[in-house]
C-alpha cells in the first residue's frame, strides 16, 4: 500500500507490503511481520514490536528532523538497529538496553539488538531516539 500523507499515520498490528512517506504528520507502526518502509520529515515515527521475532522483508523506518521511538518486547531476537546522525540525545530504559551493542561518536549513534540479519531498522537525522524495553514497560503502563 503506498501511500503520501501529511496528517497522522498508524499501521496498526500490520503485515504485508506498506511504503508509507508523511510531511509533518506521526507515523507509528505495530506488528512483527510483512514488508513495512515508512518515512517522515519534520514529524515523529513510532514502532511497537510484538512476538519474538519479525516475520517477512522487515521494517525499515527513517524520520528527517522527527524523533524515533522504538518499544521492543523484552527477549526479542531479531536484528535490530537504531541509528542517528549528529548529536541527537539518546535514550534507553529497559531490558533491551543492557544486550544492547553501542557505536557512538560526534557525528553517528548505532544501537544493535537481537541476532542475525537486521529486519528492523530505525534511524533519525535531527531527532532524539527513544528506547523502551520488558519491565520498564511495565511500570510505564502502572503510571499511566
Amino acid at each position: 500500500m503506498p501511500g503520501r500523507s501529511t496528517g497522522p499515520i498508524s499501521l496498526d498490528d500490520c503485515s504485508g507490503q506498506f511504503d508509507v512517506e508523511a510531511q509533518n504528520g506521526p507515523i507509528h507502526v505495530s506488528g512483527g511481520s510483512g514488508r513495512v518502509h515508512v518515512r517522515t520529515e519534520n514529524g515523529p515515527i513510532g514502532v511497537a514490536l510484538s512476538g519474538s521475532t519479525w516475520s517477512g522483508d522487515g521494517l525499515e523506518a527513517r524520520a528527517i528532523n522527527g524523533p524515533v521511538r522504538l518499544v521492543i518486547p523484552a527477549g526479542y531476537r531479531s536484528g535490530t538497529v537504531v541509528e542517528s546522525l549528529g548529536r541527537s540525545p539518546f535514550q534507553c530504559r529497559g531490558d533491551a538496553c543492557a544486550a544492547g551493542r553501542r557505536t557512538w561518536d560526534d557525528r553517528f549513534r548505532r544501537f544493535e539488538l537481537g541476532e542475525g540479519p537486521m529486519r528492523v531498522r530505525l534511524s533519525t537525522a535531527n531527532g532524539p531516539i527513544s528506547v523502551r524495553s520488558g519491565r520498564d514497560l511495565e511500570e510505564e503502563e502502572d503510571e499511566e
